[in-house]
């Protein structure tokens, strides 16, 4: 998706490298310490320090007790230091937990209705088998016109006289207008966002830009004469 926006904005997205956990907390204790330099070189004390004082005098808490409840006093409810992320390892259990759940939802849906995946926006294309279109022709004007990776393209469904197309949300107005002018076996796709995919039937489910596999059953192949 960001070749697709790096096109539609005629500039490059630079790629950073986010600072760890450790890098931000030393920034924030560094500059937490540099508040504390600022204010006994700048604000006048005197009041404070004799509250403070009689304080630990009447508590009997030794005076960086006190002073580190104060600090807490300030900072509020927010942490002074970020958690660390939770392991690669559990994020990628959770994330496989999800996903079969998401499978398990996803098995029961109405006839002739295609689940869209989280991510995706379906589009319909005025292009299809009876142009003599085949499916690799529409990842390839796709994936060359917005700059995206065959793996980006989802499930492809081809009719007579259009196809269904999964493609990343998001998609900006500049790209969609190329795409819409964009040509597939010489026919202009004039692409538009589907609302509602409910009756249109599936035909031709293909996948990232690979194979093709019919949902109908195969015909039986003609004895050799």
């Amino acid at each position: 998706m960001l070749a697709a926006i790096e096109r539609a904005t005629k500039q490059r997205i630079e790629l950073m490298e986010l600072p760890s956990t450790e890098v931000i907390n030393d920034k924030r204790v560094n500059r937490f310490k540099q508040k504390i330099t600022d204010t006994l070189a700048t604000e006048e004390l005197e009041f404070y320090t004799k509250v403070i004082e009689q304080y630990e005098t009447e508590h009997d808490v030794p005076a960086i007790e006190v002073a580190a409840a104060l600090a807490k006093l300030v900072q509020g409810d927010e942490p002074l230091l970020l958690k660390k992320p939770a392991k690669v390892k559990e994020r990628s259990e959770r994330g496989r937990e999800r996903d079969r759940n998401d499978r398990a939802r996803g098995e029961v849906k109405r006839k002739g209705n295609v689940s869209l995946k989280d991510g995706l926006e379906r589009y319909r294309i005025e292009v299809g088998k009876d142009h003599g279109a085949k499916p690799g022709n529409i990842v390839g004007a796709i994936a060359n016109e917005a700059g995206l990776d065959g793996k980006e393209i989802g499930q492809i469904d081809m009719h007579g006289e259009f196809s269904i197309v999964d493609l990343p949300k998001g998609m900006p107005a500049e790209l969609l207008k190329d795409l819409q002018n964009a040509r597939v076996a010489g026919q202009q796709m004039r692409m538009t966002i589907v609302k509602d995919s409910d009756n249109i039937p599936r035909q031709t489910k293909v996948t990232r830009g690979g194979s093709e596999r019919s949902t109908k059953k195969p015909r039986r192949s003609p004895k050799n004469k």
